[in-house]
């Protein structure tokens, strides 16, 4: 049975454990999110900790933790787990009178722990509402969701179950970010793309891009995501001064959406799009052509009669798409003109005014939108390629396929000055390849994934 089709009921209709046996152990994580607002004064008895009850969030804390450990107890049906860590975080939210909680379980198994982070979680926020209920009976829980510091998606060419999760003291702070980004608007960079993994999942990333904006020099603030989180999210970013938004998606069917992404959140992308495209923003939906697999004309059509931009990415052998076969743009782009045969490139300045990257865009007369193509491999265009990466762990990267560059991190973190820093990155800026050998698989590492790196 494939993991799509598991069920909690059998043939007959009876209630059953699902049957996960035939699964392979992989490691397991999951980041559960909630907060509780209280009034005035029981959130000010929670601060200085002069609740009559005790240490709150202590005892919130070790409540959460046991709580991870019985859910098997609490919820039918759900397997039990052997947890490796489970931890329990807390900030005080002064502006709206919030705790937040965070709950983070990790197991080694075959079945995940979102139950686990969910049930600790609440558990956790239920604690505070009891230790303080004497002040405000009132209080609310809410906001309860998953998280992660990485993806809440599992496409997989990218970033399947079972990789390794950073530590959080592995990854820049924004204050990090933002310090840098100075920096290099210095060295007359002018546009800034927020990416991943999946930065909504990160928390306060509005802020990140409110700062940015602030930035002298920093003329355009953009972002891509996998839109799960959009809808909700695309308010604030649009208030931080957000320019424009890159979701990527690879098929229009719900099925074949949970199975490229191990993940049913098909319906919460579709309204991202809906709200990005509601709201004004400019849309690009990014999609990676896998052969055999997702319907590619499909997702071209969607620029017949919606005013965004539809872009197939070759396959890059980066990672775990390295295993698969690639699509060329070229191949694709005769395979779309064989459906439209008006299909013609835009102008140069058309083309411009929809960014300056490496995206090479076509139209059809009467459509709304248009079709991009990015042959990252079967079309080098290195020689005008305007891009460096600076991972989440402060690695500047001027190349996808090279291991060459920077550690700005470790340079960063040992006290380096605004005028070291800029010599690290102009160094590493200039010393970017004049053409990728992705031809040359042996030379790239089959290891590192896209989500490492900034896709």
């Amino acid at each position: 049975m494939s993991e799509n089709n598991l069920t909690h009921f059998d043939a007959a209709g009876n209630a059953v454990m699902v049957d996960v046996s035939e699964k392979p152990v992989t490691a397991r994580e999951a980041t559960a999110h909630g907060i509780i607002t209280m009034n005035a004064d029981a959130f000010a008895a929670v601060e200085s900790g002069t609740v009559k009850k005790g240490d709150v969030l202590g005892v919130a804390r070790v409540a959460g933790i046991m709580a991870t450990k019985r859910t098997s107890e609490l919820i039918p049906l759900c397997h039990p787990l052997p947890l490796t860590k489970v931890q329990i975080e807390f900030d005080l939210l002064p502006e709206r009178r919030a705790v937040e909680a965070r709950c983070t379980v990790k197991t080694s198994g075959v079945t995940g722990v979102e139950m686990e982070a969910l049930t600790g979680v609440s558990t956790a926020l239920l604690t505070i509402y009891d230790m303080c209920k004497a002040v405000d009976k009132g209080m609310e829980l809410g906001e309860i969701h998953l998280v992660t510091d990485l993806c809440n998606l599992r496409c997989r060419y990218c970033m399947p179950d079972g990789v390794d999760k950073l530590e959080r003291e592995d990854i820049l702070t924004y204050e990090e970010f933002l310090r840098l980004a100075a920096l290099f608007a210095r060295c007359g960079v002018d546009t800034v793309r927020v990416t991943g993994g999946e930065p909504l999942v990160r928390k306060g990333v509005e802020q990140l891009v409110k700062g940015l904006k602030a930035i002298p020099g920093i003329r355009k603030v953009t972002m891509t995501t996998n839109a799960v989180l959009l809808e909700q999210q695309l308010p604030a970013l649009l208030e931080a001064g957000l320019d424009s938004v890159n979701i990527s998606l690879d098929t229009l069917d719900p099925a074949l959406f949970a199975k490229i992404t191990a993940r049913d959140e098909f319906a919460a992308v579709q309204a991202g799009i809906h709200a990005a495209l509601e709201s004004g923003i400019p849309v690009k939906l990014n999609c990676v052509p896998q052969v055999g697999v997702n319907e590619l004309e499909a997702l071209a059509a969607l620029a017949q009669d919606k005013p965004l931009q539809v872009r197939f990415i070759e396959m890059m052998p980066i990672g775990y798409g390295a295993a698969m076969p690639c699509i060329s743009g070229p191949e694709l782009l005769a395979r779309f003109r064989r459906r439209w045969p008006e299909l013609a490139p835009l102008p140069g300045a058309a083309c411009a005014a929809l960014g300056d990257g490496p995206a090479v865009y076509y139209t059809v007369p009467g459509w709304k939108g248009d079709i991009g193509f990015i042959a990252a491999v079967h079309g080098k265009f290195c020689a005008s390629c305007n891009r460096v990466r600076l991972t989440s762990q402060g690695f500047l990267r001027p190349c996808l396929a090279s291991e060459a560059g920077c550690d700005l991190k470790a340079l960063l973190r040992s006290g380096a000055s605004d005028e070291e820093l800029l010599t690290a990155i102009r160094t590493t800026i200039w010393e970017k390849p004049q053409e990728h050998h992705f031809e040359l698989k042996q030379d790239i590492p089959a290891t590192r994934g896209m989500y490492r790196i900034g896709g």
